[in-house]
């Protein structure tokens, strides 16, 4: 994979993963949420 492609996927999954953090809570992922 292209090292864009791969950052611009990362970026992305990490959005998604900072949403689903902001809606059920830091209980599911302590460590990926914002400080």
């Amino acid at each position: 994979m292209r090292p864009v492609r791969t950052a611009f996927a990362g970026a992305l999954l990490g959005t998604l993963v900072l949403a689903g953090c902001g809606q059920a809570g830091t209980t599911a992922t302590p460590s990926s949420a914002p400080a």
